[in-house]
């Protein structure tokens, strides 16, 4: 049986290491952050699942030129919390800021994900969009 605090610790550092490849925009290691199939829900766009390869080039366009027309530059962690759902399995959800290419503050929002641990690797198979700050957790746990 897999130690809660070891779970937890190591999703943490898997979140970590998310945030700072995906601030390096390399598709290929981005990729390799996500199982497959992962899906991810867009509240106006619903549940879109990601089977293969082909299919997260597609999903990484998409997510970059979003980005891109909000003149993103980079996201960083500002607190996280983890729950594990079995020694595979656990939720994500983490305040984050999100910064412009010059420097200024983007937004401020609340990234939600489930990983799951296959062959000693802690990758994503459910993605949420970021919300805006003060949603995805409980008020009383909301960080300020």
């Amino acid at each position: 049986m897999s130690d809660h605090g070891a779970i937890v610790g190591e999703v943490e550092a898997a979140y970590r290491n998310y945030v700072e490849v995906f601030n390096g925009r390399d598709a290929s290691e981005i990729a390799a952050l996500y199982d497959r199939p992962h899906a991810q829900v867009i509240g106006e766009i619903g549940l879109s699942i990601v089977q293969d390869d082909a299919d997260q080039q597609g999903w990484y366009e998409f997510v970059m030129a979003h980005l891109d027309g909000q003149a993103w530059g980079r996201t960083e962690i500002d607190d996280v919390w983890v729950w594990p759902l079995s020694p595979t399995l656990a939720q994500l959800v983490a305040n984050v800021t999100r910064f412009k290419r010059d420097g200024s503050v983007l937004n401020k929002a609340t990234a939600n994900y489930t990983l799951r641990r296959r062959d000693g690797t802690w990758r994503v198979i459910l993605s949420f969009p970021l919300l805006e700050h003060g949603f995805g957790l409980p008020g009383a746990a909301v960080a300020s």
